[in-house]
């Protein structure tokens, strides 16, 4: 998920800091933000033209750069006006996200201590095989001393409680 991060001065006015992920947020919210990221690229564009044109270009790209810092103003108030307006739909957006986040980790952190099962299983085994004799099990005294057996077991007692720590809600 890409975070979109800006830093809008304005003449007479605080600096606003913009650090938002866009999926986290309701539709309405994240186009209204889509607007206030491209008017600001399209202000630095206009800003930057103006700072390498000659005097005669001057004029032109000054209206530019007016047009520009209108639009990127507007887009600013429209979205402080939808996010302020959306403020329950974005907490829900958010929370959705958050659940969905925490499933996913839940999910992988559930893969990782099976993965790492498997790991040891497969370490056991080979500390079982003896040279000429059937392998009838894989935990033998050997593998269950071995350190790579120690060490999985460490890091699936981690992960386990890793697991268990995980917040269940986005209040807790």
């Amino acid at each position: 998920m890409t975070t979109t991060e800006l830093s809008i001065t304005r003449a007479m006015s605080t600096p606003v800091r913009i650090a938002l992920v866009g999926a986290h947020l309701p539709t309405p919210v994240q186009h209204a933000l889509g607007e206030v990221v491209s008017t600001q690229a399209e202000l630095s564009a206009a800003q930057q033209v103006m700072a390498g044109v000659s005097r005669a270009e001057w004029g032109k790209a000054n209206e530019r750069v007016t047009a520009a810092t209108e639009a990127a103003n507007q887009a600013l108030n429209d979205f402080s006006g939808v996010s302020a307006a959306s403020s329950t739909a974005t907490r829900d957006s958010a929370t959705v996200s958050f659940v969905a986040a925490m499933g996913a980790a839940a999910e992988h952190l559930r893969a990782a201590l099976d993965a790492l099962a498997d790991a040891d299983r497969a370490a056991l085994l080979a500390h079982a095989v003896k040279p000429g004799r059937p392998v009838l099990r894989y935990e033998t005294q050997a593998g269950l001393d071995s350190t790579v057996h120690r060490n999985l077991s460490m890091l699936r007692s981690d992960l386990r409680d890793t697991l268990s720590q995980l917040p269940g809600d986005i209040d807790g």
